[in-house]
């Protein structure tokens, strides 16, 4: 059995030549029908919740029920016919689908199930370079926004550091198909092909932060910050018990806040601490990351002038200005992002409607 789960799980979970078959991060195909976009949000009790978004031709809808607006014609396309081409409607798709992973062609695969609407837990998103803010490009040359500052390249992985966007030595073409768990990706070892149905990956730390308690500091124009560091960054994400996971220099730990001002979101200064329990030690899909990771950047304070340097615009009419790596887009929100985990971001971010900001690819 254990040769069997482990011949598994070394397969990639990538693409197979049915939209019927397969609902992935590379569901393109390189068919003009099957142009859909696919995020893989988090989990579900009932499975995988994935975001689907596009504008596929009318020929090959029938196994996205439920996502297509039939009454909303957005354009048209031509698909082969006989010995000529036919001209068929483009409609809008979008929702969210519960998916499967399984076995097809020697490949595991996720499978569409049904529509969504549940809740769902988002999946586990590492920093890079101990930055929770990059993009990786799919395409070769410029990136999709040419006036940004960014480098050309296919498959190129980068991060916001103080300086700009700079590439990083992290990301390679692997996080173009077969990521579906970034931070097994990161936290398991570059040996591994990563699924988030395959084998636990655990990364406790060493006991260097065990018993350390750490100020959870609040600011008007800085993300928050646990100790010395930014929030954003330093603490991977919560798990269902409510507790803190936070990334010391040799590992993960499990960390609990509690708060020392009356009320944490309506104070800024010192708000409450951390307290760290020990080495956490379960899998990292289990940590649950914030919304809007590692893409959407507030800027503030803390990365006003590198975005600005990278060709972003960091102003708009009303909220504190966001930007999505590698776009020209930027959003007004309120302080989500920059007090998270004080507050979540998912459903702010979900009412947006643009589900590129669910994606870690450009």
């Amino acid at each position: 059995m254990g040769s069997a789960v482990e011949a598994l799980f070394k397969h990639w979970l990538g693409c197979i030549f049915s939209i019927k078959e397969y609902i992935g991060p590379c569901i393109y195909i390189g068919h003009d029908y099957y142009d859909v976009n696919v995020a893989l949000l988090g989990r579900s009790p009932r499975g995988f919740v994935l975001a689907l978004w596009g504008d596929p031709c009318g020929e090959r809808l029938e196994n996205l029920n439920g996502l297509v607006a039939r009454e909303r014609v957005v354009g048209s396309c031509k698909v082969p016919s006989g010995d000529g081409f036919v001209e068929m409607p483009r409609y809008e798709v979008k929702g969210f689908v519960l998916a499967k992973p399984v076995l097809k062609y020697r490949a595991l695969v996720f499978q569409l199930v049904e529509r969504y609407e549940g809740p769902f837990r988002r999946i586990c998103i590492p920093p890079l370079e101990g930055i929770r803010w990059w993009m990786h490009n799919l395409v070769s040359g410029p990136w999709i926004t040419p006036e940004l500052n960014y480098p050309e390249g296919e498959h190129v992985t980068v991060v916001l550091k103080d300086n700009g966007v700079v590439q990083t030595p992290e990301g390679d073409e692997k996080l173009t198909d077969i990521i579906y768990s970034p931070c097994k990706y990161v936290f398991g070892g570059r040996w591994l092909y990563w699924s988030p149905v395959g084998p636990p990956v655990r990364a406790p730390g060493a006991g260097s932060l065990t018993g350390a308690e750490l100020p959870v500091v609040r600011s008007p124009s800085r993300y928050l910050r646990v100790g010395p560091w930014i929030a954003w960054h330093r603490v991977l994400g919560i798990l269902d018990d409510g507790k803190w996971v936070v990334i010391g220099d040799d590992g993960l730990y499990e960390a609990v806040f509690t708060p020392t001002a009356k009320d944490p979101l309506g104070e800024f200064g010192e708000v409450g601490y951390v307290k760290v329990t020990g080495p956490y030690t379960g899998d990292v899909d289990d940590v649950r990351s914030p919304c809007g990771a590692p893409g959407l950047v507030a800027c503030v304070d803390d990365t006003r002038e590198a975005l600005t340097s990278a060709g972003h615009r960091c102003d708009i009419d009303g909220g504190i200005p966001h930007v999505l790596l590698g776009y020209s887009t930027v959003y007004g929100l309120g302080r989500e992002v920059i007090d998270w985990p004080l507050v979540d971001t998912c459903g702010v971010l979900l009412k947006l409607g643009d589900f590129w900001i669910f994606d870690w690819r450009s």
